[in-house]
């Protein structure tokens, strides 16, 4: 009997460690609400209970004054730095079902706006990326990739 309960209460906390969004970790392309054209890569990981995501690729330097772009209208840690291998969304924190309280960096303006993240229900391949302007807001859908 004793062995059945504990049994459950592991599983319990393994499914419950699973739920915590460990999902989200992993690349992801991101999109032009416009033209639907490959903008970027980007590489969600956990770090410190909390989750982040850095560029790892752009696919397109529409935006920028070069092939090699610098984020050098960033007021904060990131001004001057090349905005491959940027942590640009930073301090996601898992409520039980979204990441939310982070910010994200807009690497072509230097602006910085909350956000929150969650992966789609019924396509655990495809993330939502909700980015808040006051009480408005943009939800994106970067699609993972294996590579």
């Amino acid at each position: 009997m004793y062995k059945r309960i504990l049994l459950f209460i592991f599983l319990s906390f393994i499914s419950l460690g699973y739920s915590q969004g460990k999902s989200c970790v992993g690349i992801y392309e991101t999109f032009d609400d416009n033209t639907n054209e490959k903008q970027s890569k980007v590489e969600f990981y956990k770090k410190d209970g909390k989750l982040y995501a850095k560029m790892l690729h752009l696919y397109s330097f529409k935006g920028y004054s070069s092939n090699d772009p610098s984020c050098d209208k960033c007021t904060d840690d990131r001004k001057g730095k090349k905005v491959i291998g940027t942590e640009f969304i930073r301090d996601l924190n898992w409520t039980g079902s979204v990441w939310e309280g982070g910010t994200i960096c807009n690497t072509q303006d230097g602006k910085i706006y909350k956000l929150k993240v969650w992966l789609n229900p019924s396509n655990q391949d495809e993330l939502f990326v909700r980015v808040f302007l006051g009480p408005f807001y943009r939800t994106q859908i970067w699609k993972r990739i294996n590579s």
